[in-house]
C-alpha cells in the first residue's frame, strides 16, 4: 500500500512548479524495499526456527541489520529535511533574483527563447527538455535545436546549463546561503543531482562549486 501511495505522490508532483519543491523520495523507496526484504526473511526464519532448527544466531544478525537500517532511516531523513529547508530559503530568494541573457543574438526565436527562460525561469526545472521548450515556442524540436546550434554555437543542453550555472553562482555568492549544502544549491539551480551539478559547474567554470565558493573569500 505504501509503495502505491509513493507512486501516486510521484505522479502528482512530476510537473515542475516554482511554488512547490518536489522532494526526492527515491531513497525512501530503496529503504522501504530493504525493510520489506528483511521482513520476509524474518518471517521465513521464524517459521524455520519454530519447526526445524534453532536460528538464534541468524536472528541476532537480523536485529543488528534492522537497527542499522533504522539508524540510516533517521539519519537520511534528518539530512533530507535539512536540504528541503535550505531549498525553501533559496526558492524564496530565486523568485526575485534576476539572470541576464546569455547571448546577444538578434534572432527572433533566440530572443523568444531567452524571454521564456528568464521570465518564467524554466531553466530551474530539472526535467526541462528540448521538446517541451520547442512546444512552448510553437517550434519543432529539430528546428529549435538547429537555431541554437547555428546562432549560439552550442547545444540546447549546454545552453540551458549555462543559465543553471549562473543561478548557482548567484546562490553561492549570497552570504545568507553560506551554510547551505551544495545539494540544495544545485537542486535549486535546476540540476537533478549533486554529481550532475559538480560535473557541469566544473566544466563551465573550471572549478567545483565548493572551490568557487572558497575563492570568493580570498
Amino acid at each position: 500500500m505504501i509503495f502505491i501511495q509513493i507512486s501516486k505522490f510521484e505522479k502528482q508532483n512530476k510537473a515542475y512548479n516554482n511554488k512547490l519543491i518536489r522532494p526526492d523520495i527515491k531513497w525512501l523507496k530503496g529503504t522501504l524495499s530493504i525493510i520489506l526484504i528483511f521482513t520476509f526473511l524474518w518471517a521465513y526464519l521464524t517459521i524455520r526456527n519454530n519447526f526445524f532448527t534453532n536460528g538464534e544466531t541468524i536472528f541476532y544478525s537480523l536485529w543488528v541489520a534492522m537497527a542499522a537500517i533504522i539508524y540510516w532511516l533517521g539519519h537520511i531523513g534528518i539530512y533530507k529535511y535539512g536540504v528541503l529547508v535550505d531549498r525553501r530559503g533559496i526558492r524564496r530568494y530565486a523568485k526575485n533574483a534576476s539572470i541576464s541573457a546569455n547571448s546577444q543574438s538578434k534572432n527572433g526565436h533566440i530572443i523568444a527563447l531567452e524571454n521564456l527562460l528568464i521570465k518564467n525561469k524554466t531553466y530551474l526545472d530539472p526535467q526541462l527538455t528540448l521538446e517541451s521548450v520547442a512546444n512552448s515556442l510553437d517550434l519543432s524540436p529539430s528546428y529549435l535545436s538547429r537555431v541554437i546550434n547555428n546562432e549560439l554555437k552550442t547545444s540546447f543542453t549546454d545552453y540551458i546549463n549555462s543559465y543553471r550555472v549562473e543561478a548557482a553562482k548567484t546562490y553561492l555568492r549570497n552570504p545568507d546561503f553560506s551554510n547551505y549544502t551544495m545539494v540544495s544549491i544545485g537542486m535549486e539551480a535546476g540540476f537533478n543531482s549533486k554529481s550532475a551539478f559538480y560535473e557541469v559547474f566544473k566544466k563551465t567554470t573550471g572549478k567545483t562549486p565548493l572551490a568557487f565558493k572558497r575563492s570568493l573569500t580570498k
